[in-house]
């Protein structure tokens, strides 16, 4: 079977220079913050790292600014590639021309609030819960030998990863 995008049809990927464009950045601006957040935090209350209690709302207060800042930076992204996709445009250039021209800079961030009630429950469950299971499998595993999870140990912490990101979807 040939997996060439002529075969499979072009017009399934539209928008997807402009998605890659968009996510990448994303990314390093929800966990980038997050974590920046979170140690300032605890290096200012190392007692809130203590328990559970304390540290799941600082987690997921630092989830829900990091994807704040992040749909900063997604949110025009995500409406020139719904221009793409639904051939309002033919080109990201095109789309953020007729966005400018339609709305000026206002435009891009048409969509903001609606991205922000869809994305901000589930960051703010994702992050904590991946931090509780890696917590957990560091308690349980490394503990009692006294150290953190090895880089060899990554496959573990994916599954911390895959659990928390499957648990409530």
């Amino acid at each position: 079977v040939s997996m060439r995008l002529d075969f499979i049809g072009i017009e399934h990927f539209k928008g997807f220079n402009s998605a890659l464009l968009g996510q990448i950045p994303y990314g390093m601006l929800v966990f980038g913050s997050y974590e920046t957040l979170k140690s300032k935090i605890f290096a200012r209350r190392p007692d809130w790292n203590d328990s559970f209690t304390t540290k799941i709302p600082v987690y997921v207060g630092c989830a829900c600014v990091g994807d704040v800042i992040g749909a900063v930076w997604i949110t025009p992204s995500e409406i020139i590639k719904q221009r793409l996709q639904s051939g309002a445009a033919s080109s990201s250039m095109a789309a953020m021309k007729s966005i400018w021209a339609e709305s000026g800079p206002r435009g891009f961030y048409a969509g903001f609030s609606g991205l922000i009630a869809r994305d901000l429950p589930y960051r703010a469950m994702q992050l904590p819960l991946y931090e509780v299971c890696r917590d957990a499998y560091s308690i349980k595993y490394c503990a009692s030998y006294d150290r953190t999870i090895f880089p060899h140990e990554v496959c573990h912490a994916c599954i911390c990863g895959c659990v928390s990101a499957r648990a409530h979807g």
